[in-house]
């Protein structure tokens, strides 16, 4: 008897992780319908807008996934670039495969890389200077970044976000050259540690801050809140 019990308490334990892992794959391909749908009412509103200056190659770069795979069957995931100045690109480049490398090292990530594509899209910054990265907080030192992302948010020195025309450009750009994102990232070029989630998982390039993209992706993927104990 205790062998028998013992027995359906493990079996208890497969199907509650099975079935955890289930609904994990159907929230993916629940978010990929709602995005996709989401997105296709937008995607090519923005065609007539030259983005050739400030996206010098002229599309977003497959970091990691199967090529042959289409974005609308894969769970994508784009990474943005804000504060990188036209000579910084590679730099940019380099600092999201590394994010990438760690995010797929990490569970649950990891199985299930044969759905996961993640692109990298390049954008020019008139300045490689982050507001508050220097702990300059003052409204009017707000810098020329392509999408003015910043340190201080609500006060946090490390909470970073960016503003609604950022936002808006951001928007743009993604529905115009990456249409089925599923997910937006943001790195900026900023050595402080910090970041933020909300619509979009926002880290700065600190050695550090890959840990804070992978909580803040869970903010803005699955809607996920902090618990403080």
């Amino acid at each position: 008897m205790k062998q028998e019990a013992s027995n359906q308490k493990y079996l208890l334990h497969f199907k509650v992780i099975i079935s955890c892992f289930i609904l994990f794959l159907f929230a993916i391909l629940l978010n990929k319908i709602i995005s996709t749908n989401s997105f296709s009412s937008y995607a090519g509103t923005e065609e007539s807008v030259d983005y050739s200056a400030i996206v010098p190659e002229g599309k977003p770069r497959l970091l990691f996934g199967n090529a042959n795979l289409s974005d609308e069957d894969a769970y994508v995931i784009t990474i943005f670039g804000d504060g990188f100045t036209e000579s910084e690109q590679e730099n940019f480049f380099l600092n999201a495969r590394t994010f990438a490398t760690y995010f797929l090292s990490e569970s649950p990530f990891n199985e299930l890389k044969s759905i996961i594509k993640i692109y990298a899209l390049g954008v020019v910054s008139n300045t490689n200077t982050i507001q508050g990265d220097n702990n300059d907080y003052t409204p009017s030192q707000v810098k020329d970044t392509y999408f003015q992302t910043k340190f201080n948010v609500s006060g946090i020195s490390r909470l970073m976000g960016i503003n609604y025309d950022g936002e808006q450009r951001l928007i743009a750009l993604r529905n115009t050259l990456c249409p089925y994102t599923d997910q937006t990232l943001m790195l900026a070029n900023a050595t402080k540690y910090g970041g933020g989630g909300g619509r979009i998982a926002i880290a700065s390039i600190n050695d550090e801050s890959k840990y804070i993209m992978i909580h803040e992706f869970a903010h803005s993927s699955a809607d996920l809140g902090d618990e403080y104990w």
